[in-house]
């Protein structure tokens, strides 16, 4: 029959044989500390804007540019990883989310806020984007479903602590600790990016 040449699919392989992929662990590490330091900032700021006397409007302004931060990258940032690749687009993003907490950190005025929610929404599209970039090249079309849910069960669930905990943390110890605990959910996605930098190599090389 003219049938008897076509391969038939691979079954699907197991949810935690694909999620051993250090690509996979590298790429949902990425993405977890992406919108959990955001998230965590994002939070805290309103709060931490008021509390240390600045107006209301202030934070509405400083949310606002925060957003476009987050979205207004989107329109080239698939480009920058076409021409870049994946990780280096990754590392620019951790890189611009450390300036932002450094923005964070050496003052309280309207611009350190605004500097520091802005350069953080633009590194959260950078290392998101290409966090979930490489999560799609971690499976088959047929595994698609289980292994993107999982991916957002992860994002999405350490979206939601870091969004509980902000307001706890600024409440009880400040806006200035704050920040020293997102460079540490930094360096996490620095070393996640490093290590996927170095795994990469063989897959380059034969791309």
């Amino acid at each position: 029959g003219g049938g008897a040449g076509a391969e038939p699919p691979a079954p699907p392989r197991p949810l935690l044989r694909i999620a051993a992929q250090p690509r996979f662990i590298a790429a949902a590490t990425s993405g977890m500390m992406a919108y959990g330091a955001m998230a965590f900032l994002m939070s805290a700021s309103p709060l931490a804007i008021v509390a240390c006397g600045l107006p209301h409007t202030e934070a509405h302004w400083v949310i606002f540019m925060h957003v476009m931060g987050m979205f207004v990258p989107a329109f080239f940032t698939g480009n920058l990883i076409t021409r870049f690749g994946t990780t280096p687009v990754m590392f620019a993003g951790v890189a611009l989310l450390v300036f932002g907490v450094a923005a964070g950190l050496l003052g309280m005025s309207e611009w350190n806020f605004r500097i520091a929610l802005t350069l953080n929404g633009v590194g959260w599209n950078f290392l998101f984007v290409g966090a979930t970039t490489l999560v799609t090249t971690c499976y088959r079309p047929n595994e698609r479903g289980k292994v993107q849910a999982f991916n957002d069960f992860l994002v999405f669930g350490t979206t939601a602590t870091a969004s509980f905990m902000a307001g706890f943390m600024q409440d009880r110890l400040g806006w200035y600790p704050l920040n020293w605990f997102a460079i540490a959910l930094m360096a996490i996605a620095f070393a996640a990016v490093t290590w996927l930098a170095f795994q990469r190599r063989p897959v380059n090389a034969t791309a």
